[in-house]
């Protein structure tokens, strides 16, 4: 798996415990 793609399951993760809601438009925003 690429390191960006490491990056943004930890920082979706992360998120998650925050309770942020992400939706598929943040999911298409981040692209590194």
């Amino acid at each position: 798996m690429p390191a960006k793609d490491i990056y943004h399951y930890a920082v979706r993760n992360a998120l998650e415990k925050e309770s942020w809601n992400i939706t598929a438009s943040d999911d298409l925003s981040i692209n590194i």
